[in-house]
C-alpha cells in the first residue's frame, strides 16, 4: 500500500517538473521532509497526510480512492 502511494506521488511529481517538494509542501501543508521521507520509503504516511497530498495534487494516491 505504502509503496503504491510513494510510486503515485513520485509519478505526479515527475509529470509536474515545476512542482518542487517545497511547493508541494506549501500547497498541501505537509512538511517537505515528510514528503521526501515518503518518497524514499523511510516513513509510512498517516491518513491525514495522504488526504492533504491528494487534495493538493488533485489526484488519488491511495489505491482504490477517487480523490480529486
Amino acid at each position: 500500500m505504502v509503496q503504491t502511494i510513494a510510486r503515485r506521488l513520485a509519478a505526479a511529481l515527475r509529470e509536474r517538473p515545476e512542482l518542487s517538494l517545497r511547493a508541494l509542501a506549501a500547497q498541501s501543508n505537509v512538511g517537505r521532509q515528510t514528503i521526501g521521507d515518503l518518497l524514499a520509503g523511510a516513513t509510512w504516511p498517516d491518513v491525514l497526510t495522504v488526504c492533504r497530498l491528494e487534495r493538493a495534487l488533485g489526484l488519488a494516491l491511495w489505491p482504490g480512492s477517487n480523490a480529486t
